[in-house]
């Protein structure tokens, strides 16, 4: 079974991942199965494979302190914003880091990851005064999205950020609205 670890408290830095299992309910490790060194920060995740019924232990040991995420951009989409009307997909890019980010790029992509559209958003400020920091963006678009398609900002990860998990969008469907009618507009005659 395959599962994800994400980490919160740890420093940014390089750090030596070890996981293997817990045969004699010691917890500890009895014999590492997979070691890897990563780079790691605040929100990252480690993929695992967790054997049913084993109990899995993971070692994580800082190598090498790198500097701090805390002073880079972190852009940020929000599926309650993004919205596709008349061949365009409508949104709000936010940057809630503490860095200038520049050159964002941002794309449509079907369930497959393929581009079906993109814009280039020159400059984003960081919000130092405490002021949200928000650009619109259209993007235009050849038919409707489909089921699983996406914004996603800086998909070749060019930018640093502090997280990266709210770079991605659901584009929503748009909203029907039906008329409404009030009793006295309906008039029923009979045979």
């Amino acid at each position: 079974m395959k599962g994800r670890m994400r980490v919160w408290r740890l420093r940014h830095g390089i750090y030596r991942v070890k996981i293997g299992m817990d045969k004699d309910h010691d917890h500890k490790m009895d014999r590492a199965i997979q070691t890897r060194e990563m780079e790691l920060a605040k929100a990252d995740s480690i993929d695992v494979d967790l054997a049913p019924g084993q109990v899995t232990v993971i070692e994580v040991s800082r190598l090498k302190t790198l500097p701090s995420i805390f002073t880079r951009a972190d852009l940020a989409l929000a599926s309650r914003e993004t919205r596709f009307a008349s061949g365009q997909v409508t949104g709000v890019l936010h940057n809630i880091g503490a860095a200038e980010a520049r050159n964002v790029h941002l794309v449509v992509q079907d369930a497959a990851g393929r581009i079906e559209g993109e814009v280039t958003i020159p400059s984003i400020d960081a919000p130092l005064d405490l002021n949200p920091r928000r650009v619109p963006y259209t993007i235009r678009i050849a038919g409707k999205p489909q089921k699983d398609w996406r914004v996603v900002a800086d998909p070749e990860d060019r930018i640093p950020e502090i997280n990266e998990s709210n770079n991605t969008s659901r584009i929503e469907p748009p909203v029907l609205t039906l008329p409404t009618w009030n009793a006295g507009d309906i008039h029923i005659s009979g045979p």
